[in-house]
């Protein structure tokens, strides 16, 4: 794989407590005010306690990977608790799993990075080839089980079904407590060793809640029925976590998701659930690339319809309760045209998110690490076709209301506009910057920026970029566009060196020769001249020049600049970028010749 070249800052410098983020309507605030968004990685990887290879179930990241993470550009991880770990006999919690992440919480703290702690679960338990709840707290009524294979379980086990249906009614276990009951009082607990976690953004109830045996109510285009499981169980089930938590937490954020079919485009049916203190968090997959389900090729762009319904339903939801508004799992995907369209559908909707994986958890290729606890860079290790994709400039906070920003990945120009005025009431104290995260990995010889309403207070091709909006100002709009300020320098990435040669499995360069553009009537070429990363390495004369040899051995993200001279003066300059084992589109510009007088 190929090497990672001019992407990174070492690690960062440790930090105290992020602040605490709350929110006005759908947006993430922070104490000073701005609006936050958030770009982040789930982070799955944990050691199975059902497994025989592994006696603990412990979070199984390395601090050089959560590193990572941070200089990579995310400010927020997606982290999976399995309920199993917290109470794996009735009555019975484990202290060393849970400090577990208390220990993962306080270095993504160091590293800048907010963390959403999620009760993840999938197909519901072990025994019934899932994973998430304990194997004590799995009811099925005695009904077949037929372990059908992930997703299928959900669809297909009359055994799931059961499952769910008694977590909802809250059925008796042993010891005479019951299901619901003694969840809510393991929240409760978590709620409380969490309170004063310092990268804490919320705690969130349960993934994907499932409505059991009523779930054909739900898969429809208008969700579930009046009377049915999202205004009965679901919306009944949060008002009673909710308030222990938030005993237990009065300061954080409690994150809360519909249930598994919003995913693919069934809108929500929830009741208010009555906290001024909540976090609405989405999930947006394409039906038909659903884990276990027929995959079909999408020929017709369905999946992009699909998506930007479950966008609109989550509006809708976070603009009916007030609630603060997060996709905080998609992804799974090695198609880059499936990720950058999905990153940018969010953008147009200015919705933060975190995706699906960072390590490989369950065999995925679309994870952007194979093994956590390796150092990201080892070799074979790093998938960086993926993090190309993932990572894009954003506005991390926005002193201001946002309006509008977008990103091209094809010119790499940002957009962003925004309103001065701050979100809900108040005012900005004096100084109060927009933070803007511009990654070298897509900027590694440096950025240029344009601001209409506002000055930039950061230094030159500074990460992340600092604005500041003029007085009198009403809005502001900031472009950042690619500029040669540098060469890309190898740098360290977590503590590591980062070589910056193409590996074996890529060819010495990735093109032999590239064609010399005149566009038109401009007269014959006469030289030509090619720069590579501002050097020039070779100088050719001549009528004939018509393509133009490279050296070998270009390195990820070298600039290659070739400057034809024609006969009347004009200079045609064309630029590409090395990007993995291929070169990005030619951009072509003609600078005209000045007549004499």
């Amino acid at each position: 794989m190929l090497a990672l070249v001019a992407l990174l800052a070492g690690a960062n410098a440790a930090r105290a407590a992020l602040p605490v983020l709350g929110h006005k309507g759908r947006w993430l605030t922070d104490p000073q005010g701005r609006v936050v968004i958030l770009h982040g990685v789930q982070v799955d990887k944990f050691k199975d306690i059902s497994n025989p290879a592994g006696s603990e179930n412990v979070v199984d990241l390395s601090p050089a990977n959560v590193r990572f993470i941070g200089s990579a550009g995310f400010n927020a991880a997606r982290v999976s608790m399995s309920y199993e770990g917290v109470e794996p006999a009735a009555g019975r919690y484990d202290d060393s799993y849970i400090a577990s992440y208390l220990t993962l919480d306080r270095e993504l703290a160091s590293a800048g990075i907010w963390d959403v702690l999620d009760l993840q679960q999938g197909q519901y338990s072990n025994v019934l080839s899932g994973n998430g709840f304990p194997d004590w707290m799995t009811d099925t009524g005695g009904v077949p089980n037929n372990h059908e294979p992930y997703s299928r379980g959900y669809l297909d086990n009359p055994a799931e079904q059961a499952a769910w249906d008694n977590l909802w009614g809250n059925a008796p276990v042993a010891g005479g407590s019951a299901l619901e009951d003694d969840y809510v009082r393991g929240l409760r607990l978590l709620a409380g060793r969490f309170a004063s976690a310092p990268a804490l953004l919320g705690l969130e109830i349960v993934n994907e809640p499932w409505p059991g045996s009523r779930w054909p109510t739900c898969a429809n285009p208008v969700g579930c029925p009046p009377g049915g499981f999202d205004q009965t169980s679901l919306t009944d089930f949060y008002r009673r976590v909710v308030p222990a938590l938030r005993s237990a937490d009065p300061r954080h954020l409690i994150v809360y998701e519909p249930n598994l079919l919003f995913d693919f485009g069934a809108p929500t049916t929830l009741g208010s659930i009555g906290d001024p203190n909540l976090l609405f968090a989405f999930h947006n997959y394409c039906l038909g690339r659903a884990p276990g389900l027929t995959a079909f090729p999408d020929p017709v762009q369905a999946c992009g319809t699909n998506e930007g319904v479950v966008f609109d339903n989550a509006e809708a939801r976070a603009a009916s309760s007030g609630d603060a508004l997060l996709m905080d799992e998609w992804g799974n995907s090695t198609d880059p045209v499936l990720n950058q369209r999905v990153a940018s559908e969010a953008d147009q909707h200015m919705v933060g998110w975190t995706v699906w994986a960072y390590e490989d958890c369950c065999n995925s290729p679309a994870a952007i690490v194979k093994d956590g606890t390796k150092p990201p860079t080892a070799p074979g290790n790093l998938n960086l076709p993926v993090l190309e994709t993932l990572v894009r400039p954003y506005p991390q906070a926005i002193a201001g209301t946002p309006r509008a920003w977008s990103y091209d990945p094809d010119t790499r120009i940002f957009r962003l506009t925004y309103s001065t005025a701050r979100a809900g009431d108040g005012t900005f104290a004096p100084g109060v910057k927009t933070q803007i995260e511009v990654p070298a990995l897509h900027y590694p010889t440096g950025y240029q920026v344009t601001v209409d309403g506002a000055r930039i207070t950061s230094a030159p091709d500074g990460d992340p970029l600092l604005v500041e909006s003029m007085p009198g100002a009403a809005v502001v709009t900031v472009t950042v566009s690619p500029a040669d300020h540098h060469p890309p320098s190898p740098r360290t990435v977590a503590g590591g060196p980062v070589a910056g040669a193409p590996p074996s499995d890529c060819p010495a360069s990735p093109a032999r020769s590239l064609t010399v553009h005149t566009h038109g009537r401009r007269g014959r070429v006469v030289s030509v001249a090619v720069y590579i990363d501002r050097r020039r390495v070779g100088l050719r004369r001549g009528h004939n020049v018509r393509r133009i040899g490279l050296p070998p051995g270009l390195p990820n993200g070298a600039l290659i600049r070739i400057v034809a001279t024609t006969a009347h003066r004009a200079r045609v300059i064309t630029t590409r970028r090395v990007q993995g084992c291929a070169l990005t589109k030619p951009r072509t510009r003609v600078r005209r010749a000045h007549r004499r007088r």
